[in-house]
C-alpha cells in the first residue's frame, strides 16, 4: 500500500483494485483488517464500498471493529454513522477486555459528541476490569496502563476518579507508574493530590522516579518539596523535572525558595548527581545569580574535583 501513493493518479485505481482483491482472498482476519486500515485513505468511493463488504465479512469481532472504524473515517457523513454502529456492535462483543477497551476508545471519537460518553464509559469498564494474566481474556497490567492513558483526555471527573482508583491497585509498579503518569495531566486538583500520594508510595526507586518526573509538570508548588523528598537517592531525572517546574511557578522575588529546594535535593545526592542537576538547571542558576554565580559554581566544581577525586 505504501507504493500506491507514489504512482500516477490514473494508475492507482487498478492497483488498489488488485490490492483489494488480494485482501478479499486472504484468510487471516488480522491481516485483512490491517491491510484494509492501510488502504482506507487511498480508496476511491467505488472501492470503499467493496472494502466495506470485505470488512463486514471478517469473523473476528476485534478485527471487524478495527476495519469498520477505520473505513468509516473516509465515508461521506451520511454513511459514516451506520458503519460506526456496526463497528460498535462488533467492539461491544469482544470478549477480551484489552481489545474491547482499545476498540471502543478508537471508535468513540468518530461518533457524534452526544454518543461518545456512553462508549467511553464502556471502554473504561473494560480497562478497569479485574487484572488477570492473558489468555484469560482479562486485561494485563501494562495494557491497562495504556488503556487508561488513552482514555484519560475523554473522561469526566467521576470517571477519572474511577480510572485513578484502578491505577492505584495495579500490582506491577512499573505499570502503576505508567498509568499515574498518563492520567496526571487530566486530573482535577483534588485527584492530582491523590495521584501524587499513589506515586510517592511506589516502592521501586526507578518506577517512583519515572512517575514523579512525568508528574512534575502538572504538580502545584505546594507539593514540590514533598516531591523532592520522595525522589530516590541520587535522582537526577525526577529532581531536574521538579526543579524546572518549581522555577516556572516561583515569582522572581521568591527565587531563594527555589535555591533552598535545590539544596534539599543536593543533601541526598552524590557528586555526580549534584553535577548533573547543576548542568540541567544551569539556565535557572544564571537567571537568579547572573555570571558571578555561574563562575562561582564552576570554581566550586573544580575545587571539589581536586579534593574529592
Amino acid at each position: 500500500t505504501g507504493l500506491v501513493s507514489q504512482l500516477p493518479p490514473d494508475q492507482q485505481p487498478a492497483v488498489l483494485d488488485q490490492a483489494l482483491a488480494a485482501v478479499t482472498a486472504a484468510t487471516a482476519d488480522f491481516a485483512r483488517a490491517s491491510v484494509l486500515a492501510d488502504l482506507a485513505p487511498l480508496l476511491p468511493p467505488a472501492l470503499l464500498a467493496s472494502a466495506l463488504a470485505v470488512a463486514k465479512a471478517i469473523a473476528t469481532d476485534d478485527d471487524r471493529a478495527r476495519a469498520l472504524t477505520k473505513l468509516a473515517t473516509y465515508l461521506p457523513p451520511d454513511q459514516r454513522l451506520a458503519v460506526l454502529e456496526q463497528a460498535l456492535s462488533a467492539a461491544t462483543a469482544i470478549a477480551n477486555d484489552e481489545k474491547r477497551a482499545e476498540a471502543l476508545t478508537e471508535l468513540a471519537l468518530g461518533l457524534p459528541r452526544d454518543r461518545r460518553q456512553v462508549v467511553f464509559a464502556a471502554a473504561l469498564a473494560a480497562a478497569t476490569a479485574t487484572t488477570e494474566s492473558p489468555p484469560s481474556g482479562r486485561i494485563s497490567s501494562n495494557a491497562q496502563a495504556g488503556a487508561l492513558t488513552a482514555l484519560a483526555p475523554h473522561l469526566q471527573p467521576d470517571q477519572l476518579e474511577q480510572a485513578l482508583a484502578a491505577a492505584s491497585v495495579i500490582d506491577r509498579e512499573a505499570d502503576c507508574a505508567l498509568a499515574i503518569a498518563g492520567l496526571t495531566p487530566h486530573l482535577p486538583p483534588e485527584l492530582l493530590e491523590h495521584g501524587f500520594v499513589i506515586a510517592v508510595a511506589i516502592n521501586d526507586d526507578e518506577d517512583r522516579e519515572y512517575a514523579l518526573a512525568d508528574m512534575a509538570a502538572d504538580l502545584p508548588l505546594q507539593l514540590l518539596a514533598d516531591a523532592i523528598d520522595a525522589c530516590p537517592k541520587n535522582s537526577t531525572f525526577a529532581v531536574t523535572a521538579i526543579l524546572n517546574r518549581a522555577f516556572a511557578l516561583t515569582s522572581p522575588n521568591a527565587r531563594m525558595d527555589w535555591v533552598n529546594l535545590q539544596r534539599s535535593a543536593f543533601r541526598k545526592s552524590d557528586r555526580n548527581a549534584c553535577l548533573n542537576v547543576i548542568v540541567s538547571t544551569a539556565s535557572a542558576i544564571a537567571e537568579i545569580g547572573g555570571e558571578t554565580v555561574v563562575r562561582a559554581c564552576v570554581n566550586a566544581i573544580i575545587d571539589a574535583d581536586d579534593w574529592w577525586p
